[in-house]
């Protein structure tokens, strides 16, 4: 649980700061979750970079995985309820009173 709440509470801290510059709530978490997104799922191609050595590296596919649970997990759940806001606030919008 330690390893899932870190990155989330990092992004949450983020959010936060983002919020302080008066950005709407769903763009914030858009900006937060779409980089966390795909820096974490598109982590096996810089981690041979970072690591050294060949591709299959058994260091660079575990820094990979690392970085996908503990960023692109997070990043995905931040954008997904990005867009369920958003979709919210919509809807609270165009509803007839």
């Amino acid at each position: 649980m330690i390893q899932f709440w870190g990155p989330c509470l990092s992004g949450l801290g983020c959010i936060i700061f983002l919020l302080s510059f008066s950005i709407p709530l769903p763009k914030s978490l858009l900006i937060v979750g779409l980089p966390m997104l795909v820096i974490g799922a598109t982590s096996w191609f810089y981690t041979p970079l970072i690591i050294g050595g060949n591709p299959n590296n058994e260091g660079a596919g575990m820094l990979g995985t690392l970085i996908f649970i503990l960023i692109g997990i997070p990043g995905c759940i931040t954008l997904l309820i990005s867009i369920a806001l958003y979709g919210w606030i919509r809807f609270r919008k165009n509803r007839p009173k």
